[in-house]
């Protein structure tokens, strides 16, 4: 995600041409980890919120999906988190090879990838040069 609002808004708007009708934003729907220091999560609850606000505000409609619903569409994912990690990227890179495909951005393409089939329009990624910016 990109280091402040004002940037996510301006990545939003660059996106918002791309969309065609019936488009949906999806967000995963995660919780801060029991782990995660008082600050981190309430960083983690501020980013959320501020990107389900430039949604609704920029007119762009989202949708929620949890991990376990759209990594089970996947398929086997290892239990542990660097292997589970390391498979999705795999499985993004297969699913989009023209990419430099991160550990950073392999969920988000891996969930684009699982969330878009069957669509009458799949998305494809491959005019989305910013891919790499996030």
């Amino acid at each position: 995600m990109p280091e402040t609002a004002h940037d996510t808004a301006e990545l939003l708007r660059r996106l918002q041409g791309a969309f065609r009708p019936g488009d949906r934003a999806v967000m995963e729907k995660v919780n801060s980890m029991p782990s995660d220091g008082h600050m981190q999560a309430f960083r983690f609850g501020e980013n959320f919120g501020v990107l389900q606000g430039l949604l609704a505000g920029l007119g762009i409609p989202y949708d929620f999906a949890s991990p376990q619903a759209w990594q089970k569409r996947v398929g086997a994912l290892p239990k542990e988190k660097g292997d589970r990690k390391n498979a999705l990227k795999a499985f993004a890179q297969r699913r989009y090879p023209h990419l430099k495909v991160t550990l950073a951005t392999a969920d988000a393409l891996a969930m684009l990838a699982v969330l878009s089939e069957g669509k009458s329009h799949p998305a494809k990624p491959e005019g989305l040069s910013w891919i790499d910016e996030v």
